[in-house]
């Protein structure tokens, strides 16, 4: 994925924000640039704590658990298993490549609830194509980058909002054409701001949260220890005399 790109107001127009379930909202992120989906479901049978299901084309396949009690999850595949744990932080369980016609399951090991959990194969064929249509959004040209300060001119061709690839922190500052403008977290999770038309250069500098105030107190804490045994070294000396 590019650094940078515009998610243009069309895309935030269809875009469903807070959706959850993190294949949703992949597919809901290529519906929005009218693509077809990334994660295809795949249909399952349950019965109880256990859900099974058989491939009908090699890919690399994931699930993901709906039921937040459960915690605790064995995969059965390829005459062998696979625990995950820690299933109720909501993350996609990675079950791996799996070639065409092999029959897996899944079962719950926390409690005696029916399993409750989506399958899905990973298309990379749509996400080259989605990929490239984003491309087509970052046209920009890197003067500068480094670990603190990025430097990069970027070609709007419409107005919308700066998606940046790099985590949302309070001491980033965006300039954009040399002038302080508002960040904000673009999917709750990543830098961004609002962009108009046209050609723009944007900087991005860094600068740790507090970073100023703790040196300035670590100053003026070796000032006063400095200080202090000046202090201390005098007295000394006037009671040795």
């Amino acid at each position: 994925m590019p650094l940078s790109f515009v998610l243009n107001d069309d895309f935030l127009l269809k875009y469903e924000f807070g959706t959850g379930n993190p294949a949703t909202a992949q597919n809901n992120f290529a519906r929005s640039y009218n693509k077809k989906i990334l994660l295809e479901p795949i249909d399952i049978t349950i019965d109880g704590i256990q859900a099974n299901f058989t491939t009908k084309e090699a890919g690399d396949y994931y699930a993901f658990v709906l039921d937040k009690s459960i915690d605790e999850i064995n995969y059965q595949y390829k005459n062998t298993s696979k625990k995950f744990e820690n299933t109720k932080r909501g993350y996609f369980l990675e079950l791996g490549y799996l070639e065409k016609g092999e029959t897996c399951g899944l079962r719950n090991d926390t409690n005696d609830k029916a399993l409750q959990i989506q399958v899905f194969r990973f298309r990379y064929d749509n996400f080259r194509a989605l990929v490239d249509r984003i491309k087509e959004d970052s046209v920009y040209d890197m003067v500068l980058y480094n670990d603190t300060y990025i430097n990069y001119n970027l070609d709007v061709k419409t107005k919308g909002k700066i998606f940046i690839s790099i985590p949302y922190d309070d001491g980033w500052t965006i300039k954009v054409d040399g002038v302080n403008v508002d960040k904000e977290k673009i999917f709750d999770c990543f830098l961004g701001c609002n962009i108009d038309k046209g050609l723009h250069n944007i900087e991005l500098s860094y600068m740790p949260k507090g970073l100023i105030l703790g040196a300035i107190l670590s100053f003026i804490g070796i000032f006063v220890l400095f200080g202090y045994n000046i202090c201390f070294s005098r007295l000394d000396n006037l009671s040795k005399s």
